[in-house]
């Protein structure tokens, strides 16, 4: 009991204690009008539990030694950008060739030529560092450049999760937040930044994301040195969003040091997962916009290890989180398309295809790579969110500004008309014994 009520996610998330009911899992899909496609990583085959809101079928897709060849291929292909900027058009083609592969491999078998309007991947193995979003519908066409590629976001919106005990298992019992705002740090935006040269490269774009985002949603924005570990732990149980746009980074010998990089006078301070995974965060969505928070070692049956998923575990409702380095311009002109569909009421699933829609709109056959836009992924809920938008703190901070002297003006005005009024009765009065 002490254990739980220091650490509310151990019996949901580290003992595993909460149980997936398939009954429950197809519920949800009905409540959500979602498909579910579960995947299972075996030794021979790769297996996949499909769930809509009618029923189950569990089926072999397909060779696990054929998929992790090309999975690993397109996993590190979006993730080297020396060889994007170098050599675009082998990347491009290096892409359709193992996409297809898969979308052939993984989504066909499961919809055919039909993608359905929105899915929830749970992925196994080696799939949870790729973005189904960014593979090809099944049956469509390649021709032309990366931007009139028929990626399935164009018809679907994709969301994940890391297990179904994580999806279904009841929220620790946590205090609301104090804000429904954001918290949002870019420790390493320009030249605020007191980072060596061998430390953390400065994020400029971190900046200007953050200058967006404070044009949809009120909070307290904190940049360069001001964005310390010292804060985020203090203020971050009392916020209902989290952004923070930092570097992330991997430990590769275990999980539960891999870390965020936040501000100080004598450059980065670590934020490791084993210390984000002692606090409570009743967050309804973390935004991770940074390196490689969304990869991590992969666990049999457990998916990736994460530092996305500590949040999850402490509470947060859902986190967008990040699969490779993102480039920082891209970066930016998504987070401002993603508060900005937010802010006129879609759920945050819908508001981050929109974003990486809007982003392609207007990009052209380089810069329309998946590398670019398709990092970022939404684990968890994916419903509407309520927060204070911009525009009312904006008037908060003005009546604030001006209720003083306008209470001043209305004293004034009252007490002249009283002294106007004595005197004229004054004068009646005077006016009559005369």
């Amino acid at each position: 009991r002490v254990l739980a009520q220091h650490f509310p996610a151990l019996t949901t998330a580290k003992g595993q204690a909460y149980k997936a009911n398939l009954s429950d899992l197809i519920a949800y899909s009905q409540h959500e009008q979602t498909l579910i496609i579960e995947y299972f990583w075996g030794r021979k085959s790769v297996y996949a539990l499909v769930v809509n809101g009618e029923g189950a079928i569990f089926r072999r897709l397909c060779s696990s030694e054929s998929v992790s060849r090309s999975a690993s291929t397109l996993a590190s292909t979006l993730a080297n950008w020396d060889w994007i900027l170098t050599d675009p058009a082998g990347a491009e083609a290096v892409f359709k060739e193992t996409g297809s592969l898969l979308s052939d491999s993984l989504l066909k078998p499961i919809f055919g030529l039909n993608p359905p309007k929105r899915l929830l991947c749970i992925p196994d193995g080696v799939l949870g560092l790729l973005p189904l979003e960014a593979l090809p519908i099944p049956g469509k066409p390649q021709n032309g450049g990366m931007g009139a590629f028929p990626y399935l976001i164009r018809q679907t919106e994709v969301r994940y999760a890391w297990s179904a005990a994580m999806l279904l298992a009841p929220k620790p019992s946590l205090p609301s937040p104090l804000h429904k705002a954001v918290l949002a740090m870019a420790p390493m935006a320009g030249k605020g930044f007191a980072g060596k040269a061998n430390d953390m490269r400065q994020l400029p774009e971190s900046q200007r994301e953050l200058t967006a985002l404070a044009n949809h949603c009120a909070g307290q924005y904190l940049l360069g040195n001001s964005a310390t570990k010292e804060v985020f732990l203090r203020e971050a149980p009392s916020y209902s969003i989290l952004h923070l746009a930092l570097h992330g980074k991997l430990s590769g010998m275990e999980s539960a040091f891999s870390s965020l990089s936040f501000g100080s006078d004598s450059g980065a301070v670590p934020l490791y997962a084993w210390e984000i995974e002692r606090l409570q965060l009743p967050a309804d969505m973390v935004v991770l916009s940074a390196c490689e928070t969304g990869t991590g070692a992969v666990a049999r049956g457990e998916g990736v290890l994460s530092l996305g998923r500590s949040f999850i575990s402490q509470g947060a409702n859902s986190v967008v989180t990040t699969l490779w380095k993102v480039e920082d311009k891209a970066a930016a002109q998504l987070m401002d398309n993603f508060y900005a569909a937010l802010a006129k009421g879609q759920g945050r699933g819908a508001a981050l295809r929109q974003a990486k829609l809007d982003y392609l709109a207007q990009a052209d056959d380089f810069t329309a790579h998946p590398a670019f836009w398709a990092g970022f992924v939404l684990m968890g809920d994916a419903g509407v969110m309520e927060f204070e938008e911009a525009g009312n703190e904006k008037w908060d901070w003005i009546w604030w500004a001006i209720g003083p002297i306008f209470a001043v003006g209305v004293w004034i005005w009252f007490r002249r008309r009283l002294t106007l009024s004595a005197s004229s009765s004054s004068r009646k009065q005077y006016g009559g014994e005369i």
